[in-house]
């Protein structure tokens, strides 16, 4: 597996079919809890904050249009964890940033996560991780690959202390465009500003029983500490973020997986750049929460997204992000000003859909008042 993360698959005329396809069914899959719960799909439960970001006086990365020594933009940031309700259980944390207000159009959207590699690194990964989570068999999905296991140690965390002294990591690599033209591809950080030490890594105990997710019998604290946590801290005054970025130049004879959004890049070689100071100063209501959108498409002149080869290649990773947020949010939207009551309502989706990338299978989601039923007919070919 660590081999073939180096290797550049086979084209296909096909492969652009393929990717469209597997987009419409993994948009339906998200779009199927949506109109079921009328919330986002993942980090459903967040607690977010406006501010200001003030871009570096003096940056140390090539100029560009956007990103302007000194200028400040209006933001919001939406701290939440990825699947569970219980912040004491073994999660990813994840840092969302829009460069606007609220209830003002997004300049640039950011989001982040624990980890410097993502797991989700192609869609066989993503068709992998719904089944896992479905069936429950945790395990087999951890120890699939070298690459998902190290990505997700790497990410998760177990009862931190709180979302402010995380390292958050952008979930994609973009097209960085400079002035000078140079070709570059970038990634995100975003971490404290006053370096506190990151707290909830894994310990060794926990990275040889990854799957057990758990909250430890031991602990104490209320399910949503997390949020109850960042509350306080802003309560007691501005809360500082610094936003940074890490720069790759292309080269003729770059490796395959310089573009694996699983793989972290040596810092060594690709150091972090400050790119941005974020003060939040005024916590959001839960109502101004739920409502804030992001979307990684969301990207000013100056980035842009990379094109996706196949269904194998990380970049789809983008694009089919980009997809399912708008469509789900549409769904959320239309939802929400739907006057029947949401225990009347029933919707059915059919589709042909693939666990696994590689094998078809049928299925059929039923959602009635307030049950969800999945079949799965798997019938591979």
């Amino acid at each position: 597996m660590m081999k073939e993360a180096n290797k550049v698959p086979p084209r296909s005329i096909f492969d652009g079919v393929k990717l469209s396809l597997e987009k419409q069914k993994i948009k339906m899959l998200f779009g199927a809890a949506v109109l079921y719960t009328g919330r986002r799909p993942t980090h459903a439960t967040g607690v977010a904050a406006r501010g200001v970001a003030t871009v570096v006086p003096e940056p140390q990365f090539p100029a560009c249009e956007f990103f302007t020594p000194g200028k400040s933009f209006p933001v919001c940031l939406r701290h939440s964890t990825l699947k569970s309700k219980d912040d004491a259980m073994l999660d990813f944390l994840s840092a969302s940033i829009r460069f606007a207000d609220s209830d003002e159009e997004s300049l640039l959207d950011i989001l982040m996560s624990t980890g410097r590699g993502n797991p989700l690194s192609n869609v066989k990964g993503i068709y992998d991780a719904l089944a896992a989570n479905w069936s429950g068999n945790l395990k087999d999905y951890y120890l699939d690959s070298p690459d998902r296991l190290a990505s997700n140690i790497d990410g998760l965390r177990r009862a931190p202390d709180s979302f402010f002294d995380q390292r958050y990591y952008s979930e994609i690599i973009v097209g960085f465009r400079a002035l000078d033209s140079m070709k570059r591809y970038a990634r995100f950080r975003l971490m404290p500003a006053d370096g506190s030490i990151e707290t909830g890594l894994l310990s060794e105990e926990d990275q040889r029983h990854i799957w057990r997710n758990e909250r430890l019998s031991s602990e104490t604290r209320a399910k949503d500490y997390l949020k109850q946590e960042f509350k306080q801290r802003i309560s007691r005054g501005a809360v500082k973020y610094k936003l940074q970025m890490t720069l790759h130049e292309v080269q003729l004879d770059d490796p395959a997986s310089i573009l694996n959004i699983a793989r972290y890049w040596d810092e060594t070689t690709h150091a972090w750049l400050d790119v941005a100071d974020v003060k939040l100063t005024t916590l959001l209501s839960p109502g101004v929460t739920a409502g804030l959108l992001f979307n990684p498409g969301t990207l000013p002149n100056s980035l842009c997204f990379l094109p996706a080869r196949s269904i194998q290649d990380s970049n789809c990773i983008a694009h089919i992000r980009q997809d399912v947020y708008e469509f789900t949010q549409k769904i959320r939207a239309a939802r929400s000003s739907n006057i029947q009551p949401h225990h009347m309502a029933t919707y059915i989706i059919r589709m042909e859909a693939k666990l696994r990338a590689g094998s078809n299978s049928n299925i059929t989601i039923s959602l009635t008042g307030m049950h969800l039923l999945h079949l799965f007919r798997a019938r591979p070919n």
